[in-house]
Formats: C-alpha cells, sequence, structure tokens
C-alpha cells in the first residue's frame, strides 16, 4: 500500500521582539548617518561655492563611504536578530552610536545637530 506522506501546515509566526529590535536599531543607525552626512554637506556648501554636479558627485561619495562603514555592522545586527549574541549586537550599536532607547520608534528625526 502507498503512503501519503504529509507535512504540517505551516506555522504562522510574528517576528519575534529581538528581530524588531535589531530592525530598529540598524533604521535608526542608518537614519542617524544620514542626518550626520546631511549636516556635515550643508556645511560644506556654506563654506565653499559648489555646482551642481560637483556637490552631486561629493553627495554620492559621502553616502557610498557611509553605507560602507556601516553594512557590517547592520549585516551582524540582522543576521543575529532574536538571539542572545544580537541582543549585546543591539545594545552595543545603541551605545557607540549614541542612539536614543527607543531607536528607530520614533517619527521623524530626532537627532541633535
Amino acid at each position: 500500500m502507498d503512503r501519503l506522506l504529509m507535512t504540517p501546515p505551516m506555522a504562522v509566526t510574528t517576528p519575534a521582539p529581538q528581530a524588531t529590535s535589531a530592525d530598529h536599531i540598524v533604521a535608526a543607525l542608518r537614519d542617524k548617518a544620514a542626518h550626520v552626512n546631511d549636516n556635515e554637506l550643508a556645511r560644506l556648501t556654506a563654506r565653499i561655492r559648489l555646482d551642481a554636479a560637483t556637490l552631486a558627485e561629493i553627495t554620492a561619495t559621502v553616502n557610498r563611504v557611509t553605507d560602507t562603514l556601516l553594512e557590517h555592522a547592520c549585516t551582524r545586527i540582522s543576521t543575529h536578530a532574536g538571539t542572545p549574541a544580537g541582543e549585546r549586537y543591539v545594545t552595543a550599536a545603541r551605545e557607540l552610536f549614541a542612539l536614543p532607547a527607543d531607536s528607530g520608534q520614533r517619527s521623524g528625526n530626532g537627532w541633535p545637530q
């Protein structure tokens, strides 16, 4: 007699609180970096007259450097989300980058100038 193999239905799950925490901290970290970039580019344009093409190139370069510097940290935080190591990464990122405890849960950007 042939047997029909049945697999149990996929369970519907919600993200673990730690995973959500990791998502929030990554978003907050990238948001803060974008804010710092914007402020520094504004300071530069206040001191030096730049044409649109030059400013666009400088902006793209600064953004690439920032993305490269953050990529490893953000990947580690996301990869280990929901684990004890992931929570340590979240805590470390908050402390190292002076992110508020409610990082990523605020509307608008509340970073100091």
